[in-house]
């Protein structure tokens, strides 16, 4: 049986969750970032969900409101498995 094997480049927290998803999935993964896990990049806008408001309603819109509702059982399944609380918090 072939193993995929997947390389994931950025170890902040849009890399780790891309790595994490396809490790669950049985692939092996190799993640490479020369600055280090959450070295920082991670500080913009990739870690917010916020669909707001209906107007305009689109498919991104519509993204980002499916990944908010899934967010709350992703985060406990991180810290089941690692022991640690990711720091999951839905505010605003």
């Amino acid at each position: 049986m072939t193993r995929t094997e997947v390389t994931v480049r950025g170890a902040g927290i849009f890399g780790l969750c891309c790595a994490w998803a396809c490790l669950r999935r049985g692939a092996r993964v190799r993640v490479i970032d020369p600055f280090g896990v959450a070295a920082g990049a991670s500080g913009g806008v990739v870690g917010a969900l916020a669909p707001h408001v209906p107007e305009q309603w689109n498919e991104k819109k519509a993204f980002q409101l499916d990944s908010l509702l899934m967010a709350p059982e992703w985060w406990q399944d991180i810290e089941t498995v690692s022991g640690l609380s990711p720091g999951y918090a839905r505010l605003g």
